[in-house]
Parts: C-alpha cells; structure tokens; sequence
C-alpha cells in the first residue's frame, strides 16, 4: 500500500510539472504579459496563467467598459419639469436663470418624451444634495432629489 502510494505521488507531481513547463500559453493582453515577463534575477519566479481565450476576452471588454464609465452614483436637484409647445424654451429659461444665479452650479437640460427637465448639481451623498435643495426651494418650490449617474468633480 505504501509503494502504491509513493508511484502515484511520484505520478501526480510529474504530470504537474509537466503541465506548468508547457509553451502552448496563449496571447494574453498587456496586464497578462506584465504579470508573466521573464525576469532576469535568479530570485524572482514566473507566473503562468493558461486559462480560454474567451476570458481574456471578458476581462478586456470589462477593463474597457470601466475606462469608458466615467460617471458615478450621485444625486442632482430637479427644478423644471414639463412637456409641450413652448417646454423646450421655458426649461432654456429656467436653466439661463439657473445659471446667472448660481454659476458654480451645472445645470443639465434633459429631454426625456415627452418631458423637459432642468436638473442642477452632481452631488455624491443626498445630504449635500439636500442642503441645497433647502436653498433652492423658495425660488423652485416644484424641485425635488434625483438619484442618478453624475459627473466626476473636476481635479484641483
């Protein structure tokens, strides 16, 4: 039982020796081919990743997807809302105004069918957005909080 035993170890470790050696890796994207670069220190080892192309290919497409995605979950003020004939330009109005008054402010014409709307602000937690919308409500007694995608605050 214990010869057994010993071949099928000595078996096992062989076949895994083996499989780690081979050279029918594929082509991986830049992140894989960082990851597995020979190095030239005899300290330092090499990683082999053998996986589907079909992988690779859904790590790229998510890598890309998130580069593109450069918005994130916030909250913004909605202070004009309405459909009709004359919708687009009084919702332009309501944004001029908007904005002549509080220029620090992004004002967002939005044109959902039939519906204008003037949302204001990219907030990132609904308490900021609410302070706000405090201030804005004697002016805009219609307004109320919109969670939705914002843009990123600029870079200081």
């Amino acid at each position: 039982m214990k010869k057994l035993f010993i071949i099928i170890t000595i078996l096992y470790s062989s076949f895994s020796v083996y499989s780690q050696n081979g050279n029918d890796s594929i082509q991986f994207s830049s992140f894989y081919q960082n990851i597995t670069t020979k190095t030239t220190s005899p300290n330092q080892g090499k990683v082999s990743i053998i996986q589907d192309t079909a992988i690779t290919k859904l790590i790229e497409k998510h890598v890309a997807i998130n580069k593109a995605d450069i918005n994130l979950s916030g909250w913004r003020i909605q202070i004009y809302n309405s459909s009709g004939k004359e919708a687009r330009d009084e919702a332009n109005e309501v944004r001029n105004k908007f904005m002549n008054t509080y220029s620090d402010i992004k004002a967002y014409l939005i044109y959902q069918p039939p519906f204008f709307k003037i949302r204001v602000g990219d907030y990132r937690t609904k308490a900021d957005a609410f302070t706000m919308y405090k201030t804005l409500l004697s002016v805009y007694p219609l307004s109320y909080l919109v969670q939705e995608k914002i843009n990123l605050p600029p870079v200081q």
